[in-house]
């Protein structure tokens, strides 16, 4: 199965690059902007979805990004599905479409994101639903891809909430992340217009940090922090099995120890 992914330069692509299951079910060719401008090079878009079976799309501004216009995920997505003529294409959305939803948060949850960012891949989603062979992937946190592993400091601060709890997100490794992704790639079965991705339960950061033998001290939690953000997996879990025991912190931190092991 030939897979066209876009945007691998970026920290959570060069992560998949390095993690992508070796078992030769798929056959990735991977596209930074450098290689392949997705907005900008119409022809050589059409050209590569031409060679291929699956499409990621992982290219896309990021919620902290500066001086670039979220309205590009949009654009993204937009170019990417036209130049598919139909192929299954798998789109990167994000847990921040949902808002301050209470969890667990169901793909079936009506969208109500707070922030510019959430906004634009709602939008997203709405162009993608109008392709019948689209996907979005609203995916968790991704250790080493994230703002917490993903930047290395001497020292971290967690936000601690009056109720003693630190806060709490839903993680998924990047080798399991590649997993998935390549499942999903070589998947036989029709899949869901949308799909919530990563493991099975939320793991608080502070353990992620004493997983990762990390320096850390709590700071108390603005009124406006979400102290949960977890995702049913539910529905991933029905087509890509996931067990329980990886979503310990101890075992995203040794899936992301391992994957930046291999890029050494």
């Amino acid at each position: 199965m030939n897979v066209l992914i876009l945007g691998s330069g970026g920290r959570l692509g060069t992560l998949l690059q390095a993690a992508w299951p070796q078992d030769g079910q798929t056959n990735p060719t991977w596209y930074n902007r450098t290689a392949l401008d997705v907005l900008r090079d119409r022809q050589g878009l059409e050209d590569a979805c031409a060679g291929t079976d699956r499409i990621i799309l992982l290219a896309g501004v990021t919620a902290n990004a500066r001086g670039k216009s979220f309205d590009d995920n949009i654009k993204l997505a937009e170019a990417t599905l036209d130049a598919a003529l139909g192929k299954p294409v798998f789109l990167s959305s994000t847990a921040a479409v949902y808002g301050a939803l209470p969890s667990p948060l169901h793909e079936s949850h009506a969208g109500a994101p707070v922030s510019d960012y959430g906004r634009s891949k709602q939008l997203m989603e709405e162009v993608a639903s109008k392709h019948p062979n689209a996907t979005c992937l609203r995916i968790g946190n991704v250790v080493g891809g994230d703002a917490l592993l993903g930047v290395d400091r001497p020292h971290y601060t967690v936000h601690q909430f009056p109720s003693g709890e630190y806060v709490s997100r839903s993680y998924i490794g990047p080798s399991m992340l590649a997993h998935v992704l390549a499942a999903l790639c070589i998947e036989r079965n029709a899949l869901p217009p949308i799909l919530n991705v990563a493991t099975s339960k939320a793991v608080a950061m502070n353990e992620l940090l004493d997983a990762a033998g990390k320096s850390w001290s709590a700071e108390p939690a603005p009124a406006s922090a979400m102290e949960r953000v977890e995702l049913d997996t539910t529905l991933l879990r029905s087509i890509v099995p996931i067990g329980a025991g990886q979503s310990t912190a101890e075992a995203l931190v040794n899936d992301w120890q391992s994957v930046i092991g291999h890029q050494g």
